[in-house]
């Protein structure tokens, strides 16, 4: 999805979903958690709820592109 908004294929993502998306991401490679990611286990749990988290709000989203993606190969001919 990211690729293909990236590109312009794909523009009907909601901003939402992008800053959603981005704040995960930036919260995952942060080294400053909630949960210092040097504690085993532990440390990774903050890290899973807030994917998790996103992934739940952003599921229409994901659905929605999906189907796209697969109408989109669908019809693409083959070189």
């Amino acid at each position: 999805m990211v690729r293909g908004w990236g590109t312009g294929a794909y523009g009907e993502v909601p901003w939402k979903t992008i800053v959603l998306s981005t704040g995960a991401i930036l919260y995952f490679l942060d080294p400053v958690d909630l949960v210092p990611d040097f504690i085993p286990v532990f440390g990774f749990i903050d890290d899973v709820a807030v994917l998790r988290w996103v992934i739940a709000a952003i599921q229409s989203d994901l659905s929605k592109f999906r189907a796209w993606e697969r109408s989109r190969i669908q019809f693409e001919p083959v070189t």
